[in-house]
């Protein structure tokens, strides 16, 4: 799957977290793996923990590492994809597609889109 800019991605329900001095570990416990986040790493997770698209969590990382936004993009959509690979994140949802049930109910509940105006 790919992720776009507005991917907002999900922690797996079954992570178990624990707080560090040196950052987040990450444990799953179906497979048993540890995985240690450094402060960048825990950056990300907590931003995917409140919900946030890639695009606000890259940049969030560049305003605080004074690296250019493209760059942290494309190196966060590779740690994204290495977390959903270890089974620690559950698939992206883009926002478009967030707001298409919404659009959907309207439409059958109405039957005209949301955007049309009421007379």
């Amino acid at each position: 799957m790919s992720l776009d800019a507005e991917s907002v991605m999900k922690p797996s329900a079954l992570v178990k977290e624990c707080d560090t001095q040196d950052g987040i570990v990450l444990l799953h416990p179906k497979t048993g793996m540890m995985f240690p986040l450094d402060s960048v790493g825990t950056v990300v997770w907590k931003g995917i923990k409140a919900g946030l698209s890639l695009q606000q969590i890259a940049q969030q990382i560049a305003t605080n590492s004074n690296v250019l936004q493209e760059q942290v993009r494309k190196d966060l959509e590779e740690y994204v994809a290495q977390l959903r690979d270890a089974q620690l994140l559950d698939s992206a949802v883009s926002s478009e597609s967030k707001t298409h049930w919404f659009r959907t109910l309207l439409k059958k509940l109405f039957g005209r889109r949301p955007s049309q105006a009421v007379a």
